[in-house]
């Protein structure tokens, strides 16, 4: 970094103030280089802070982008959701349509606290498990080799009584799953 540099660094420090009004330009729409030209930062400067993350310049960059972005899809939800539906006594199923869409997702993110979000299960009804219980996976295991055996030219499916060698990989000597007896 040449002496000059450092001179312009330490003389163009990010105080509250000037993170303020960079973050005013970020919000309006206005380029990294339009911004530094009008505060009369150096881009030397900018990309230090920036690289350094000179008190969390980096996250506020993102963030205040972030925020222009929410801005504008809020104004075209607006835009969206007061679009006329009815045009000359007759409904634009392709407005509608649109409007249904943006409604519902407004009600799922907006009105997620008031029950409107999608139920999205991990786990079985009422916190049960989604893996089946032990008997259950050996009928559909059971039914699976079954099905295979026949696709696989054997005509007559085993029975109960027959013997069968089994799969070393699940049915295991000790009656634990994934374990390995030596």
């Amino acid at each position: 970094m040449s002496e000059e540099t450092k001179i312009e660094e330490e003389k163009m420090r990010l105080t509250p103030k000037l993170s303020l009004q960079i973050r005013k330009r970020i919000i309006t729409g206005m380029l990294n280089i339009e911004i530094q030209d009008e505060l009369d930062i150096l881009p030397s400067t900018w990309d230090s802070w920036y690289y350094r993350n000179t008190q969390g310049f980096r996250e506020n960059l993102i963030r205040w982008k972030g925020e222009r972005y929410l801005k504008k899809a809020e104004k075209l939800s607006g835009e969206i959701m007061d679009m006329p539906h009815v045009i000359r006594d007759e409904v634009n199923t392709k407005i509608l349509s649109i409007k249904q869409k943006e409604a519902e997702f407004l009600r799922e993110t907006l009105g997620k606290d008031e029950g409107y979000t999608k139920r999205n299960e991990l786990t079985g009804k009422d916190g049960e498990p989604l893996n089946p219980d032990k008997e259950a996976k050996k009928q559909a295991d059971s039914a699976v080799d079954e099905f295979l055996n026949i696709e696989n030219g054997d005509s007559e499916p085993k029975s109960e009584g027959s013997e069968d060698q089994g799969d070393p990989e699940r049915d295991r000597p000790d009656g634990e799953e994934g374990a390995v007896s030596v």
